[in-house]
């Protein structure tokens, strides 16, 4: 169906809107853009609302699980003794409790 300006008017599934949990940033980031874009003529309703609601929840709990602990990376001996090192290595613990929190 046309909008009256010649544009076609877009219907968004709820599954458009969850995508912003589980997409990483770029890909959730030009997505939001597009709608943006297109904000006149966007199609939704309660059905998409109350679905995005009932479901936003189990699709963020679903990323965070899917999160891996970083494996904690040795450097190998001739670079241990050196300052930088010791910098590595305070942040590979650092993520690893940002990630934990």
């Amino acid at each position: 169906m046309a909008a009256g300006n010649g544009n076609w008017w877009i219907f968004v599934d709820t599954n458009i809107f969850l995508d912003f949990y589980r997409q990483p940033g770029p890909f959730a980031d030009r997505q939001l853009k597009a709608l943006e874009k297109h904000k006149d003529t966007l199609i939704t309703g309660d059905q998409v609302r109350m679905e995005f609601f009932k479901n936003r929840q189990k699709v963020i709990n679903l990323a965070l699980t899917n999160l891996k602990k970083p494996a904690i990376q040795q450097l190998p001996q001739f670079l241990a003794s050196l300052k930088p090192s010791k910098a590595f290595n305070t942040q590979q613990k650092a993520l690893q409790s940002n990630l934990k929190k």
